[in-house]
């Protein structure tokens, strides 16, 4: 009887990963179809139960049944077997290829917002009339020349041996039903070879470099030893299980690989990406890696490892069991879902590939939820910063260290998360101030709603308290003070402009952090020039026209007072400097004052206002009447 299976992890990459995946997909074609069955991460291995025992007897009433996938490498392949459903690579290549020059050709004809019905229903159309199956990355790799003779030599050990299909199938249950890695069963096939009865069976598999990147020519060696090009073998159940968890079961919909060119000049590399579930049912992971690869984003590098981790995050959270029912008893980490996603990176070599990198993504460790409210509010931050890093031009060079540190703050822990954010917040502040410049107002600034979500998240690792500081009146006064000095100012026309535009203020930000001394001078003599260029406008302003007395806000003395309070502890200095970074060239909160409400209203509309004392009540009555407005 099987029930519990083992994985036992041997090479330390996604091979056993997918291997655990095949063995997966081939249990749920035995089960007709049972979604039920579970896969737990166990560290040294990996265990998949399934529901109900699977007996021997079963096992013996299963007729053939091709699950492997064949895939036709040219419109010639497989033209000997008429028994078999056959998969179209050059039909479906030919399909994409054609839907993704008409999509273009909508995307320009129907460029304008009022035109949205029009594109969509066009973009409708297109996906509807071409067909092309979600695995079309991964055909485009197994077809090559070096892979496809390995899957061949897979897919005939099963369809040359249909008389045998079932000592096969039990040899795979008995050999991951194993207690120990170092037993092993007496295996069937063993015995047919010995009696020639099986026809061209390998027993040994060469390992294809697509799911084996550590067992590649000049990659199967600890340390070389001399000129060898020959490629490692395999047992052929290992073997046909990665083929199984990378390209999924004839049923389909069931892959767990992610193939994505990435552009580097003017040639384009290989991104191979396999997500490492924590604990999962065969359902939910199914549905997820294909919820998270039908909306993928990004095509170079490291914006690549970003989007996959936070387009994958927002997956997990969405398709969540707790989420769509809405029952959550508990907190949910999406860590205990997915641990994150096993990367490879391929260098195009001209005529091959060669893996020039190996590395682990982690999903983000102060990401959890306990409500339904919680989840939604973590998606919203999840969208906020994927909109931010795809409008990042990795191109620049600039950009390639703000990404990094990116990429480090996203798969950090809770305890080394606000330094590393902190780090990309001081970059991107002045990356953001320098494209505003240059009228690149396509860029995104951080919304404070989702800086007060992270920060509430990671503040209990903190000290000072964070929640202390961002609640505190004279922080937000001062933020407001930095946001009207600079990325406000900015992103208005240039003679609606009424005050200068302060550059190279987070720099000099940075710099003054490292002291209080010096911190509390910096942001003095800040204050001091905001309000006395404030007064000198309100001045003028009312002078010539009476009746127009809105101007930007003062940082009044309490305010200030209620700053320098947090200020008392010398070593406060550096973390209130890398709080007014991010929430200093954020855009406003959700709830925002009247006042902010306002000049945000007045942003979006292109209008600069100013503030007196006299007509507050006015103002509230204008907001008040915000439809209208816009009208």
């Amino acid at each position: 009887m099987y029930q519990k299976f083992c994985i036992y992890k041997s090479a330390g990459t996604y091979a056993d990963t997918l291997e655990a995946y095949g063995l997966g997909n081939l249990l749920r074609e035995l089960t007709h179809g049972d979604n039920s069955l579970r896969l737990f991460d166990k560290g040294a291995y990996f265990e998949i139960t399934l529901e109900e025992e699977l007996t021997f007897a079963q096992v013996e009433k299963i007729n053939y049944k091709n699950f492997i996938p064949f895939i036709m490498k040219d419109e010639n392949s497989g033209s000997e077997y008429k028994d078999i459903n056959k998969v179209n690579f050059p039909a479906q290549k030919k399909n994409k290829k054609e839907a993704q020059g008409l999509k273009q050709e909508v995307y320009k004809k129907y460029n304008k917002q009022e035109q949205k019905k029009e594109r969509e229903d066009n973009l409708k159309r297109i996906h509807e009339g071409y067909h092309f199956d979600n695995e079309i990355d991964i055909y485009a790799q197994l077809t090559t020349n070096n892979n496809y003779v390995g899957f061949l030599k897979i897919f005939h050990n099963f369809y040359l041996n249909k008389e045998y299909y079932k000592d096969l199938l039990l040899d795979i249950l008995d050999y991951y039903s194993r207690v120990s890695p170092d037993d092993e069963p007496k295996f069937r096939f063993k015995k047919l070879q010995k009696e020639k009865k099986l026809n061209a069976f390998e027993g040994e598999i060469t390992a294809i470099q697509l799911y084996n990147p550590n067992q590649g020519k000049g990659l199967n060696k600890t340390k070389a030893n001399g000129l060898n090009g020959i490629n490692t073998q395999s047992l052929w159940i290992i073997e046909t299980m990665k083929l199984l968890g990378t390209v999924g079961t004839t049923n389909g919909k069931n892959s767990a690989m992610l193939c994505q060119l990435v552009k580097v000049g003017n040639s384009y590399d290989l991104k191979i990406t396999v997500p490492v579930f924590k604990s999962t049912t065969w359902g939910n992971k199914n549905t997820l890696f294909n919820n998270f690869k039908a909306n993928l984003r990004g095509n170079t590098p490291i914006s690549i490892d970003i989007l996959n981790i936070l387009n994958l995050t927002k997956k997990i959270i969405e398709t969540s069991e707790e989420y769509k029912t809405s029952k959550i008893k508990s907190r949910t980490a999406v860590k205990d879902i997915v641990s994150g996603l096993q990367n490879v990176y391929q260098k195009d070599l001209g005529n091959n590939r060669a893996v020039v990198n190996i590395s682990f993504s982690n999903t983000p460790d102060f990401i959890d939820f306990n409500s339904k409210k919680d989840a939604d509010e973590w998606i919203e931050f999840l969208d906020s910063q994927i909109a931010i890093i795809s409008k990042i031009n990795e191109q620049q060079s600039d950009a390639i260290l703000g990404l990094i540190t990116y990429r480090n703050f996203i798969g950090s822990s809770r305890e080394t998360a606000f330094n590393h954010f902190s780090k990309f917040t001081y970059w991107y502040a002045s990356y953001l101030m320098h494209q505003l410049s240059k009228d690149n107002k396509y860029l995104k600034s951080f919304r404070a709603e989702d800086l007060d979500k992270l920060y509430n998240k990671i503040d209990a690792q903190m000290e000072p308290k964070l929640s202390h500081i961002i609640n505190n009146e004279g922080f937000k006064a001062i933020a407001l003070a930095i946001r009207n000095s600079t990325v406000r100012l900015q992103r208005m026309p240039k003679d609606a402009r009424d005050f200068e535009i302060r550059y190279g203020f987070v720099q000099d930000l940075q710099i003054n952090s490292r002291k209080m001394k010096s911190f509390l001078s910096f942001i003095g003599d800040f204050v001091t020039k905001y309000n006395a260029e404030t007064a000198r406008f309100v001045e003028n302003k009312l002078k010539k026209q009476p009746k127009e007395g809105i101007h930007r806000a003062f940082i009044k003395q309490e305010e200030l007072d209620k700053f320098y309070a947090l200020c008392e502890d010398d070593s406060n200095s550096v973390v209130i400097a890398s709080l007014l970074s991010s929430y200093g060239f954020a855009t406003d909160k959700a709830a925002l004052s009247d006042e902010e409400k306002l000049f945000d209203l007045a942003d979006k509309l292109g209008y600069t206002l100013t503030k007196t004392e006299s007509n507050i009540e006015e103002v509230d009555q204008n907001q008040d009447n915000q439809e209208d407005i816009n009208q």
